[in-house]
């Protein structure tokens, strides 16, 4: 039967409402299937007892707490103690808080406690501190070789990350990220470096920071130069006072990028004094060697068909049309004229290529001054 609402006009005694009796029938039926729907028809049953609990004893009766996956289940914090059938599993589960959801054994025994064949499966929590359904898949130990595992105590415990000797640690609460980054590394890459430099019979040299720089001297009858564009340190004897003979080495330096018809300056570390044997040029080129960075910089607007006034400071110059090495036969004399003599030659290099061209040009040289 629907509602029967009562009519009662639309003001105190206008006479446009239901007549009593008639009000008092509509009341009457609407009592009578309330009674009949939650009681006997004539008594109400009771669903709650004096403990608050929800009883309806010998009555026909359904509560039910149906889902239809396991995801589904509701956070299992805020519904301690419920149960709760899932459909797809076909199974029952009840909630134990922060421990989360737990499966009910199913009994295929036919009443023989022996026969049990349904496993205990280990289910994750489902909501166990969050604002929801739904599975959360977390890892309860940690394991490093050769350490301890580290087992979490409680589905709500933490782990710490602690940094180490030379390691930074960081974190990104956005992106939930947790970064782990060497001290002192450059560009995010942990730098290999020796910390102390031990030479037998003397004292160490140590690192007095990431930053610090080692010096190094040359002793009597050694020659130290270096090299920026390889990252080379070179050692060599001076060939005075020991009467040792020099042999032949090879310096290079390499002008990247050099667009066609255009010259670019450089210098190769070789000696104050030196014997030319041969200049080898990876690309078509116009090179010319130097005495000094003055003399290279009053010959630059010369043309590669013009020859170098004399005493005007070229030592050697070739053109090739490829990859190609120039012996020079007899060997020719450089030096340095700079008013402090340098191991520095200067030269400059001029793209004969024809297109965008890296150009290495190395030396064969006889060290011929200390």
């Amino acid at each position: 039967m629907a509602k029967q609402l009562v009519n009662i006009g639309s003001a105190p005694n206008d006479g446009t409402g239901d007549p009593l009796r008639q009000a008092m029938d509509k009341i009457n039926d609407n009592v009578n299937e309330i009674y009949s729907a939650v009681g006997d028809g004539t008594d109400l049953t009771v669903l709650i007892n004096a403990a608050g609990e929800i009883e309806a004893l010998g009555e026909a009766n359904k509560i039910s707490f149906w889902y239809e996956d396991y995801g589904d289940l509701p956070n299992a914090v805020l519904n301690q103690g419920a149960l709760a059938y899932v459909e797809n599993n076909a199974a029952v589960y009840y909630s134990l808080g922060s421990q989360g959801w737990r499966k009910l054994l199913s009994d295929n025994s036919n009443n023989d406690i022996i026969g049990y064949t349904d496993s205990l499966p280990t289910y994750p929590n489902v909501g166990g501190g969050g604002s929801g359904g739904g599975t959360s898949n977390t890892f309860s130990t940690f394991a490093i070789a050769g350490e301890d595992p580290i087992v979490a105590d409680t589905t709500t415990d933490t782990i710490t990350f602690a940094a180490g000797n030379n390691i930074t640690l960081t974190a990104n609460a956005a992106t939930d990220t947790i970064t782990i980054e060497a001290s002192g590394s450059s560009g995010g890459n942990a730098n290999n470096a020796f910390g102390t430099v031990r030479v037998a019979g003397s004292d160490d040299v140590v690192a007095d920071a990431t930053g610090d720089i080692l010096n190094v001297a040359n002793g009597a009858g050694i020659e130290i130069s270096t090299n920026a564009s390889n990252d080379t340190l070179i050692i060599s004897a001076t060939g005075g006072g020991g009467g040792t003979i020099p042999t032949r080495m090879e310096r290079n330096v390499t002008a990247a990028n050099i667009a066609d018809g255009t010259t670019s300056y450089q210098v190769i570390n070789g000696f104050k004094g030196y014997a030319l044997l041969k200049i080898e040029v990876s690309q078509a080129a116009w090179v010319r060697l130097y005495t000094d960075i003055a003399s290279r910089t009053a010959d630059a607007s010369r043309s590669q068909l013009q020859d170098p006034a004399p005493d005007s400071g070229v030592i050697a110059e070739v053109v090739t049309a490829g990859n190609e090495t120039i012996v020079l036969s007899p060997g020719v004399f450089g030096f340095s004229n700079e008013s402090t003599p340098s191991t520095n030659i200067p030269l400059a290099i001029t793209n004969n290529t024809g297109g965008l061209a890296s150009i290495t040009v190395t030396l064969t040289l006889i060290q011929l001054e200390s």
